[in-house]
C-alpha cells in the first residue's frame, strides 16, 4: 500500500498486486464491485463464485440458478434428440443413465 501510494504520488499509474486471499479481503473488490457472489448449490451448499466483471448502471446482473448437477438434464436432452420416454427409461434400467 505504501509503495503504491508513493508511485501514485509521483504521477505514475500503479496498483497493488494481489494474491487470492488479498482479493477476497479487499472491501472495494468484494463489496463495492460485487465481484464475489454466494450461490446456494443443491449438492455443494453455499458456494462463492466470481461475479460479473461488467457493471451497467441500469442492469442488475446475477446468477438465476446454480450449475446443474450431473445428469440433471439427461431426460430433457435425450427427448429433444428424439428419444421416447420409454427409450430413456430403458437407458436408466440398463445403467446407461
Amino acid at each position: 500500500k505504501e509503495c503504491v501510494d508513493m508511485i501514485l504520488g509521483a504521477g505514475i499509474p500503479a496498483g497493488p498486486i494481489y494474491n487470492v486471499s488479498d482479493i477476497m479481503e479487499d472491501p472495494h473488490i468484494r463489496d463495492d464491485r460485487e465481484m464475489f457472489i454466494h450461490v446456494d448449490h443443491p449438492v455443494m451448499g453455499d458456494v462463492i463464485l466470481n461475479g460479473n466483471p461488467v457493471k451497467l448502471s441500469d442492469t442488475k446482473v446475477g446468477i438465476r440458478f446454480p450449475s446443474p448437477t450431473l445428469g440433471q438434464h439427461n431426460e430433457e436432452i435425450l427427448e429433444s434428440l428424439g428419444y421416447t420416454a420409454g427409450e430413456v427409461e430403458g437407458f436408466k434400467e440398463k445403467g446407461v443413465l
